[in-house]
């Protein structure tokens, strides 16, 4: 599934499977916020994401949800997408794992 970020685990006191600590909580924290929204957007939008976040084709997703033109899957994906990232930026949760993001480069 996407959005994986993770960092090596070089210089971090609590590690497991070469990933510090912090960085796991921190994608499940990303995990959490990315599911309560999907969940809240329509149920089209939502099944297409859904399938495109397990990487499926557009051929199967457009088989899937009876869409002849796979164009129309691309575009419907990336207003979905789009969506979902607009309703995510707006949560306390998502700008507090970009601040911690920031604090961790400098």
């Amino acid at each position: 599934m996407g959005y994986r970020y993770l960092n090596s685990c070089e210089n971090k006191q609590i590690c497991f499977n070469g990933i510090g600590f912090a960085e796991e909580l921190e994608e499940q924290e990303q995990y959490r916020l990315m599911y309560k929204y999907i969940n809240l957007l329509d149920e089209r939008c939502k099944d297409l994401l859904l399938m495109y976040f397990a990487e499926k084709t557009c051929r199967e997703m457009s088989s899937e949800l009876k869409v002849e033109n796979t164009e129309h899957i691309r575009k419907m994906k990336y207003k979905c997408k789009e969506k979902l990232a607009r309703m995510i930026r707006q949560d306390p949760l998502y700008k507090e794992i970009v601040e911690n993001r920031k604090n961790e480069k400098r």
